[in-house]
This record gives structure tokens, sequence and C-alpha cells, in this order.
């Protein structure tokens, strides 16, 4: 009965923080994630709706990676993408150690006490490994309001909410630094993102372009269908020369 018991707790503690990575997102809104490299693209297939909300799967180790939302039906808007971008990976460059610190509580969370419960049950140890894994987390709140520029730590502080949260259940930590750069920049318009100068890999830019496609095949509206004409002859602007042919 105890072995069960800590086989459901192990299961139960990896589930919640993997649903932090399972992602809501309006029709046409996807997620871009910033690299040195560039941008990379997500937007969830229309099919893969219920009850008009769709779902993208982040993977676990983008976890810190900066990310701004994308609209592919926002109307343009000049100089967005590039202000954006630039708050984006300033304020990844000033939350580098808060990062630090939640890296330890996933390790803590989803290896260290999982392994734990199934090889010793929920004895002392796995209350260590809790109290460990809290007490990364305070230091990574710590961190996040009290290290960093100026703009970065009043951006932690106007969302203290977000950073508190998860001390009622540890699990759901993951989802913090997606949800501070959610309010820290409005979702960018598709059309801009294509037309600014931000790299974007002709993988990704297929993948966009399949999924606009997708939209086009089911869409009705001849403004709808005029839309997604004018964001696929933009991806096709934006796709290398050998691609094209």
């Amino acid at each position: 009965m105890i072995h069960d018991y800590s086989t459901l707790l192990a299961v139960g503690i990896c589930a919640f923080f993997l649903s932090n990575f399972i992602v809501r997102v309006a029709p046409g809104r996807g997620v871009g994630y910033l690299s040195p490299k560039g941008i990379d693209l997500d937007f969830p297939s229309w099919r893969a709706s219920y009850m008009g909300v769709r779902v993208i799967c982040i993977g676990p180790w983008r976890l810190g990676q900066p990310t701004v939302q994308v609209d592919m039906f926002a109307p343009s808007a000049s100089g967005g993408v590039g202000q954006a971008v630039v708050a984006a990976e300033a304020f990844a460059d000033a939350t580098a150690w808060p990062i630090m610190f939640l890296q330890v509580v996933v390790l803590l969370l989803v290896i260290a006490m999982p392994v734990g419960l199934l090889l010793r049950g929920a004895g002392g140890h796995f209350l260590l490994l809790a109290a460990m894994a809290y007490l990364a987390y305070l230091v990574c709140i710590v961190a996040y309001l009290k290290l960093g520029d100026a703009a970065s730590r009043q951006h932690a502080r106007a969302h203290r909410g977000l950073l508190f949260e998860p001390l009622l259940c540890l699990p759901f930590a993951g989802k913090v630094p997606r949800k501070l750069y959610d309010a820290l920049v409005p979702a960018l318009p598709l059309i801009d993102l294509l037309a600014s100068e931000i790299a974007i890999d002709s993988v990704v830019l297929a993948r966009l372009d399949a999924r606009l496609a997708e939209m086009l095949d089911a869409a009705e509206a001849e403004d709808l269908k005029n839309h997604l004409g004018i964001l696929r002859n933009a991806v096709a602007q934006r796709m290398p020369e050998e691609v094209v042919e």
C-alpha cells in the first residue's frame, strides 16, 4: 500500500510539472522562442482545438528561454517587433541567476524526488528533498526581486503574485518564466515578424507555411482567405531561393 502511494505521488509530481508546458492559446496565436540564432515559431494545427482553444506543447528543455506570443491575425504595428525582442532578451540576460535556481528546483522535483519515492518511499529523505526544493525556489524568488537591472526587478515585483503562486504547489514553478515573458511584451503581429530582420530558419518557415495552408483550406470567409494569402506570400519572400525552387 505504501509503495503504491509513493508511486502515485511520484507520478503526480511529474504530471503536475509537465502540465506547465501544455499551453492553451486562442485561434491564430502561437509562441516564438528567441535565441541568438533568431526565432523559432510554433503554431498549433487548426485541428487541435477544443471549445475554441488550441494547445501547444512546449518542450521542458525550453525552461527559461525567452518567449514572445505571436498573433497571425493582429494588424501591423510599426516598431513593435524590435522593441519586444530587445525587451525579452534584456530580461533573459538579467534573470540568468533566477533561472539557474529554478533549474535546481526542477532537478529535485522531476529526478531526485520521484526516484527517491520509487526506491525508498515517502520517508524522511523525501521531506528533506522537498525542503531543499522549496528553499531553492525561495532563493529563485529573491533573485528575481533583487538581482538584475532595475527594469527586470520592477517587472518581477509588478508580477510578484506569479512568483508566489508555486509555493502552494511547487511543480507549477515551471510556468513562471513563460508567464513573466507573456506579461512583459504584447503579442507580436506575425506579419511584422515576417517583415523584420530577425532570422527565421527555413525549416521554421516551411512549418509555418504548412500551418497557414491548413487554415487556408478550411477558411470560408473571403477576408480570412485574403489575409492568410498575404501571410503565405510574406513567408515565401523569407524563404531562401534554393528552398523555393
